[in-house]
């Protein structure tokens, strides 16, 4: 038997809170569904490293890192989905390139959990698998192997003007001043 509840859509302040903690953290920037970085002080340079996607599709990307986990609608700033987990997760696409399906194990039993969205409310509807239950074609999905992109670190620019739109600035100004640690 399958359990089914709704998750609603992220306040900003719940989506605040989260960017802020994983900032803290991971020194990890959320900035949008393309960039999240981790940043470093290094010999009085901020620098910078993109993370890799753990999958992307038309309409959702998404990355795990630590024990994080986070999806986007793809092409924007907006994420749909956000958690932190105290067990091993990995988060994996669904058919639908809206969907996606979040796998736990806990106590050496894997449970799996697949996140239906639902335009007419904006938000997912999450179907609860028993222990160790697999939804039809999950194992196939599974099993494509996962290849990260490597990125390198490199130097942080931001502009001496915060209200210029780069990458760079939003890392600096967004995250860097507001919530490094003095």
């Amino acid at each position: 038997m399958n359990k089914n509840e709704k998750t609603y859509l992220l306040s900003k302040a719940d989506k605040c809170a989260f960017f802020e903690k994983v900032f803290r953290e991971l020194q990890i920037a959320l900035v949008d569904s393309d960039r999240v970085a981790e940043v470093r002080w290094n010999e009085g340079l901020w620098l910078k490293k993109f993370l890799p996607k753990r999958f992307t599709t038309l309409e959702r990307t998404a990355y795990c890192f630590n024990r994080y986990a986070v999806v986007w609608q793809s092409r924007s700033n907006v994420p749909v989905f956000m958690a932190e987990f105290d067990c091993p997760f990995d988060l994996f696409p669904a058919e639908n390139e809206y969907d996606f399906f979040l796998r736990k194990t806990i106590d050496n039993k894997v449970f799996v959990e697949r996140y239906t969205w639902q335009p007419s409310q904006q938000n997912y509807l999450v179907t609860a698998f028993p222990p160790d239950v697999m939804p039809a074609g999950f194992d196939e999905i599974q099993r494509q192997p996962y290849k990260p992109k490597e990125f390198s670190w490199c130097r942080l620019f931001p502009h001496k003007n915060a209200e210029v739109k780069s990458v760079d600035n939003t890392i600096f100004y967004d995250f860097i001043v507001n919530y490094a640690q003095k």
